[in-house]
Formats: C-alpha cells, structure tokens, sequence
C-alpha cells in the first residue's frame, strides 16, 4: 500500500539498523502482478543478503518490529499492506513452528522470490531441496517481471 518502493527501500534501511545484522548485498527491485489476492496494486520485491547473530525467531521478531513501526496491519491473508518481510532462507536450516517456516513455503512458487534470490547467489541451495537454479531449471520465469 502506498510507495511501495519507498516502502521497501525504507525497509531494508530498518533492516541495516538491526543489531546483531549486517547486510551483506540487496538484490534489483521487481515490479509484479499482486500474488495470492490479485485485485491490489502491484508489489515491489527485493531479496536482501545479510549476517546475523540472531536466532531465526529473533530475526522474524526484529523484522516483525519493523513492519509494525511501517504500520503494517494484518487484515487477511496476502491482502494488502504497507511492507512484508520474509525470512526464506536462514543458512540451511530447516524450521517448522507456528509463526515460522523456513524455507519460506511458497519459495519455489514465486517467480518474484526466485529472481532476486538467485541474483544474489547463483549457487543458493534450498535446505532438503537442492540448489535453487537447479530446482527452477524447469519453471519458465515470467518475464512480467520488470527491474525498476
């Protein structure tokens, strides 16, 4: 909702601000159709490449502090909001909780998570997968997606 390019790349510089995190590389931004619930405006995304000292629920926390300090509001699911931060990968842990899982569950779903991803790192591997080029050899990348 709103800038959603000024809502991301305000984002990443709450992100920068976290101890314990230092970001290591931020992937082009993307313009793409709305996914889950289409009838909301486009969404920019981005994969960021960081460091930590923070366990992964101490991460989803500090990144759950930065959507609440945007004025993130959870209303439904996927519908519209001002910032969504996701932990997709966490080194090659594998974490099934109820408010965490990662690999992120819709990882090799969305184009718009596999482009940045694979951007930052052509090797990356998905933890029990393998590595994510090889996982998405097959998937054809839609090309909707715009670098802005």
């Amino acid at each position: 909702m709103g800038n959603a390019q000024a809502n991301v790349e305000k984002a990443i510089q709450e992100i920068k601000k976290i101890n314990g995190v230092s970001v290591i590389k931020v992937a082009s931004l993307y313009l793409t159709k709305a996914w889950g619930l289409t009838d909301q405006q486009d969404f920019i995304n981005t994969a960021v490449s960081l460091n930590t000292k923070l366990t992964a629920i101490e991460l989803l926390n500090a990144f759950q502090n930065i959507e609440n300090k945007m004025g993130r509001v959870r209303h439904e699911k996927w519908g519209p909001r001002v910032i969504d931060i996701d932990i997709l990968l966490y080194s090659d842990f594998v974490v099934n909780q109820q408010r965490l899982t990662i690999p992120h569950p819709y990882i090799l779903e969305r184009n718009f998570v596999i482009v940045p991803l694979l951007e930052l790192n052509q090797e990356v591997s998905v933890p029990n997968k393998g590595k994510l080029c090889d996982l998405v050899s097959n998937i054809e990348i839609n090309r909707d997606i715009l670098i802005i």
